[in-house]
This record gives C-alpha cells, sequence and structure tokens, in this order.
C-alpha cells in the first residue's frame, strides 16, 4: 500500500448551487409529476408530497406509503374511513356495544284529562275522558240539570238554581222523600207514618 506519509486528503468540493443541484438531479427526480425549480419538486396538479409521489386524483394514492382504509387529501395525509384510525388507516376501531335509543313517552290515554273543567263535585274519569257527574248533574263539564220537575215529592218545589226540590215542612232529601221528625209543640207527638204532629186538643197545625 501507500506508505502513509505520502497519503493527502482530497481537495474540498465548493458547495452545490441551488441550478447546480437541479442540473445533477435525475429527470424523474420529482417521479414525472412535477419539475424542480431552486432544488425544490413543485407538482403538477393532482399529485402531492416533497417529491411528487402522491397521486391524490379521485382519492388514488401511487406510492411507497399506503392508506389502506381510506384516502388521501390534497396534501397528502390519510384521511379514514369511519370505523378505522392510525397512519395508514389501518387499525380497526374498537367495536362499541349496540344501545338503543329508549322508546318514546307512551302517549297518555286521556291526554286532555286535565283539562277538563269538571263542577257540581264530577270528577274526571281516566278510563272515558270524560267527567263523571254527582246526580242530578250531567253533561260534558256537569253543568247541564238532569232533574225533572215532577220528581219534587211532598210538596216540594223544583229550584232550577240548585237543580233539586226546595222541600217544605217536615220533608227533606232530593226529592223530598224523607221525613225529618218535629219537634210537636204543647203535648203533641210526631207520628212517622204521616210524617207530622198528632195535636193535643184544643192545639192544631
Amino acid at each position: 500500500g501507500t506508505p502513509a506519509s505520502d497519503w493527502s486528503a482530497p481537495p474540498a468540493r465548493p458547495p452545490i448551487t441551488n441550478e447546480e443541484e437541479q442540473e445533477r438531479l435525475p429527470a424523474d427526480e420529482c417521479h414525472g409529476h412535477g419539475q424542480l425549480e431552486r432544488g425544490a419538486c413543485v407538482c403538477h396538479e393532482g399529485f402531492s408530497g416533497a417529491d411528487c409521489h402522491l397521486d391524490v386524483r379521485d382519492g388514488k394514492f401511487e406510492g411507497p406509503s399506503r392508506c389502506e382504509h381510506g384516502s388521501f387529501d390534497e396534501h397528502g395525509h390519510c384521511q379514514c374511513f369511519e370505523g378505522f384510525y392510525g397512519y395508514h388507516c389501518h387499525k380497526l376501531l374498537p367495536q362499541q356495544p349496540y344501545t338503543p335509543p329508549p322508546p318514546p313517552p307512551a302517549e297518555p290515554h286521556c291526554p286532555h284529562l286535565d283539562k277538563l273543567n269538571c263542577t257540581n263535585g264530577g270528577a274526571p274519569n281516566n278510563e272515558s275522558c270524560e267527567c263523571d257527574c254527582m246526580p242530578p248533574w250531567s253533561g260534558e263539564d256537569c253543568t247541564t240539570c238532569a232533574f225533572w220537575r215532577t220528581q219534587c215529592e211532598n210538596g216540594g218545589t223544583y229550584n232550577a238554581d240548585t237543580c233539586g226540590c226546595t222541600c217544605h215542612g217536615p220533608w227533606g232529601g232530593t226529592i223530598c222523600d224523607i221525613c225529618q221528625p218535629l219537634e210537636c209543640q204543647h203535648g203533641g207527638t210526631f207520628d212517622p207514618e204521616v210524617c207530622a204532629c198528632q195535636c193535643a186538643m184544643p192545639w192544631t197545625g
């Protein structure tokens, strides 16, 4: 071999200028999809990457990288399809157990029950969706009098304001058919059979 004393380092090469680098680089440095300008690839439309190797037309890709379950965007990044993740969209997201949405609340049987205005002692009925009226009242809101004038007994008279009978003497009840004992004066005694006082002589009335 050459004696160590005879060896000398080769002369240093001056820095390569951009123009020289452009001339030195092969013509396919930009993979045929771009051109070198000042040492860098300027890609044609539809291609991306430092050396224009990414074909991003219609989501396609031709090059050494991959996008298994996705498509490349205009910047050469892999955009994953739903359910996948990872740099190359090669990982499957864990499947979550399916939880069905809760059923919608059931429609109430009587949606307008709370709007019923049952009067005169009436009450809403959740089955019929109407007012249950107390006799002698009837109608949608229990304001219709269903009492007949001829129902008043023992001299009672019909009262339209109360939808009932106004009773006289010892008689009471809805139709004046209940005998209510009186306190007889001057020694008289009450007879429930006739619902009247049997007066002692010489008293009457």
